[in-house]
């Protein structure tokens, strides 16, 4: 009688488990990345070298953070280098702008992005400071901007791009 219970449990036991979990993985197997929102960059769209102290030849102007920023004159990647830039949800589930880098041009953008590690870089169109941050590490495929909200990803988006999409990907998964 004891073996009889305890082989129902067991039969119980794993048919609950199958009931439960065989949903959720199938749920995980369907699950898709929502598409970013891509587009072609404008042809004033660049990556410049950039200091908060002022330097010969160099462009003065705001960030977006409101303080001053001096760029280098000639970028160091233009809008020839970049495939697309798109709307997306980064790893840890924020939005960001991801730049694709187009296959051709990957070994001179890992090389400029060597030479910039620790260095203070700003994308720029429009004549506008998109963003400022210090290169963090070596890039050749793409990049991406993150740590923006979701109004900062499109004001960046639609300075890159000129597509003024209100659009944006979804941070359901």
């Amino acid at each position: 009688m004891q073996a009889s219970f305890l082989r129902s449990t067991a039969v119980r036991s794993t048919a609950l488990a199958i009931a439960v979990l065989v949903p959720i993985a199938l749920a995980g197997c369907m699950w898709r990345p929502q598409e970013p929102i891509t587009h072609a960059p404008r042809a004033d769209v660049g990556l410049h070298s950039a200091s908060r102290e002022p330097c010969p030849g160099c462009l003065e102007r705001k960030g977006p953070d409101g303080q001053t920023v001096y760029l280098r004159r000639r970028p160091l990647l233009s809008a020839q280098h970049i495939a697309a830039v798109s709307k997306v949800i980064d790893i840890g589930g924020g939005y960001a702008i991801q730049l694709d880098f187009k296959p051709e041009v990957q070994d001179r953008v890992r090389s400029v992005s060597e030479e910039q590690i620790g260095e203070l870089i700003a994308w720029v169109a429009q004549e506008r400071v998109l963003s400022v941050a210090v290169n963090r590490g070596v890039f050749s495929s793409g990049m991406l901007l993150s740590g923006i909200t979701a109004e900062e990803a499109d004001q960046i988006y639609t300075a890159m791009t000129g597509d003024p999409t209100q659009r944006r990907p979804s941070l359901e998964r």
